[in-house]
């Protein structure tokens, strides 16, 4: 079998893709990707910050197996492991409530040796009790030779906005029977020892997915891990003609893997009484992180800001335009007068077409009848529309706080209401939606009351996890929450929103500072 040996230029450690020199291999037969949400549910999505970072399997109770290179050296200090999640968009077939390794349960991240591009993250084993065990080490690994079956299944990170975040598998594909090396960047602790190429598809936030044997012997187990390709140019930059793209988004083929017959910790760290690991303690000061010493403190700030709101004698709706020319401030509000007007003939019909249409309209309205919204409801200013096109709308919700324009997007509602249920689904929107409608009544306080001068000032002054935190509170009391309720809501939708803007978003502190200041 050869071996083809590649010089590294550049690697990109937050995902699948990096750079080399060297390397050349040609394109397999593929049969494309598909979409398994409703299988693998040991496979979960792994954020750093909150942003999508990679993927990784739950091989036992406790222990995820995925990618070195998915971390810095830095990242895994017991200061920084508090920044690490990984999320299960179903527990199994028949319980689609997502399964959420929270960060303040991971204990450590044990990198495998020189030999490989392997690691474990470990975390306390009750988090997945409810989580299906569908993908299991193999007794034996290796590696199969040139054209054996194999599949391999992970999160790739979206380019562009789609329907859904799935967890996608690349089938149909073998492995070529070329490996490599590929030499790390500076500082990173990854892509070490041989790596073997298949003919499967891939992106970046899919390494550290599982790659299966798919021979009679090999049963799918797993017997490596994504890591790389080896499809780069002269320069060190990837070959463009090695990038395709599909329904899901771009991918690119002949992706590598790390194999676990090269691991010389797997035995070890399935051997681990994990409960005797210690949790890191103080990763998360609540008090100092949400800004608010209890809970109630951020409610009574919260309540301050709705009082302003209905006690206002002058309340103008597009208080933020102050400063425009008169006849502006009347073409914005007779315009968004006529798109509500639009809404309203559509509603109807809307709610026949689409089955949830009418749970998420009453959701909106249940929360418009709160007494502190009288005024701001009776100036016919708030408008909530459902719409197809991803460019006005990229994501379960988006909003235009300068008209009060809030769009639902058709497919991801879809997709949100397929996985949580009807019940769920009302809870969490009629929440989400007093969220939004938050944001307009805080910043009204804030600029009405002259606690601060512009926008501007209010943003440079105000911690955004503080803000956001006063702005859930307005929405929890809108929609008539306790902060437990607020706090699955947030937690709900982390785990089955996964586009690119929620992703990236602060939901898992703010569940923190609901559930965890006094």
């Amino acid at each position: 079998m050869p071996n083809i040996s590649c010089a590294l230029g550049l690697a990109l450690p937050l995902g699948l893709l990096a750079t080399a020199q060297g390397c050349k291999t040609t394109r397999s037969n593929l049969n494309g990707r598909f979409d398994s949400n409703q299988a693998y549910h040991a496979v979960g999505l792994v954020t750093y910050e909150h942003i999508h970072r990679c993927t990784a399997t739950v091989i036992k109770p406790g222990v995820a197996l995925t990618a070195k290179h998915c971390f810095k050296e830095t990242e895994i200090t017991p200061d920084k492991l508090g920044k690490i999640m990984i999320s299960f968009p179903s527990a199994n077939d028949s319980d689609y409530t997502p399964v959420i390794v929270r960060s303040t349960q991971i204990r450590r991240v044990i990198f495998d040796g020189p030999n490989s591009d392997i690691a474990f993250i470990i975390y306390t084993p009750s988090e997945t009790t409810r989580l299906t065990l569908d993908l299991l080490p193999a007794k034996s690994p290796t590696i199969p030779p040139a054209n054996s079956p194999t599949a391999m299944v992970g999160f790739p990170i979206e380019e562009s906005p789609s329907p859904s975040f799935p967890r996608i598998v690349s089938k149909d594909c073998s492995f070529s029977g070329k490996s490599g090396s590929i030499k790390p960047a500076d500082g990173q602790p990854a892509f070490d020892g041989i790596l073997w190429e298949t003919s499967c598809e891939g992106w970046k936030g899919m390494s550290g997915g599982p790659v299966m044997d798919l021979t009679p012997s090999g049963e799918g187990k797993i017997i490596g891990v994504i890591s790389h390709t080896f499809h780069f140019t002269e320069d060190g930059d990837i070959d463009e003609g090695s990038v395709q793209s599909d329904r899901f988004g771009k991918y690119i083929k002949d992706v590598t893997i790390s194999p676990l017959s090269q691991s010389t910790k797997l035995k070890e760290v399935l051997a681990l009484d994990i409960e005797k690991l210690p949790l890191i303690a103080n990763r998360f000061d609540a008090v100092k992180a949400c800004g608010y010493p209890t809970m109630a403190a951020a409610v009574a700030e919260a309540t301050k800001a709705l009082e302003f709101l209905k006690n206002a004698k002058d309340f103008d709706p597009l208080f933020w335009a102050g400063a425009l020319p008169p006849e502006a401030m009347n073409g914005m509000r007779e315009g968004i007068k006529a798109a509500n007007e639009a809404n309203r003939r559509t509603q109807k019909g809307t709610e026949i077409k689409i089955p949830y249409a009418g749970g998420l309209f009453k959701s909106y309205a249940a929360v418009l009848q709160s007494s502190y919204l009288s005024k701001f409801k009776a100036m016919d200013m708030p408008t909530l529309a459902l719409t197809n096109s991803y460019e006005k709308c990229p994501d379960l919700e988006c909003t235009d706080f300068s008209t009060f324009t809030i769009l639902a997007n058709r497919f991801q509602t879809d997709n949100y209401f397929a996985k949580v249920g009807k019940e769920t689904f009302q809870k969490s929107t009629k929440g989400l939606f007093g969220h939004e409608l938050g944001h307009y009544v805080l910043t009204n306080y804030y600029l009405g009351s002259k606690t601060f001068a512009t926008p501007e000032e209010m943003t440079a002054k105000i911690p955004p996890l503080k803000f956001h935190v006063t702005v859930d509170a307005i929405g929890m009391i809108l929609a008539g929450y306790q902060p437990k309720e607020f706090a699955k809501i947030l937690s709900t939708i982390t785990s089955n929103v996964h586009g690119v803007e929620r992703m990236s978003a602060d939901f898992e502190d703010r569940e923190k500072c609901f559930t965890q200041l006094n």
